[in-house]
């Protein structure tokens, strides 16, 4: 589920990235999964500018889990998520 979420919303991780630009702190970010695999509520912990920028994710859509509620942690570090400025 998290290598799914990563790479269909690589989009938002990294412009959630660069909206919490100079916050370096590592946090957890918390998801359930509804019916459908709709995305409920996310929340970060601690909560940061890039956790919170994350909230874009409710109402998207994954795979359906098995069971429903499906709750899962990803940790995110978000220099993984920072991409080089690009160049001329």
């Amino acid at each position: 589920m998290i290598q799914q979420l990563r790479l269909k919303f690589a989009d938002v991780f990294e412009e959630c990235a660069r909206a919490g630009a100079g916050d370096s702190t590592k946090f957890a970010l918390m998801l359930t999964l509804k019916e459908q695999g709709v995305v409920d509520v996310p929340f970060s912990v601690p909560q940061t500018k890039f956790g919170l920028c994350l909230t874009k994710l409710n109402g998207r859509t994954l795979s359906a889990p098995t069971s429903v509620p499906f709750t899962f942690k990803m940790d995110i570090d978000p220099a993984e998520f920072m991409t080089a400025p690009k160049t001329p």
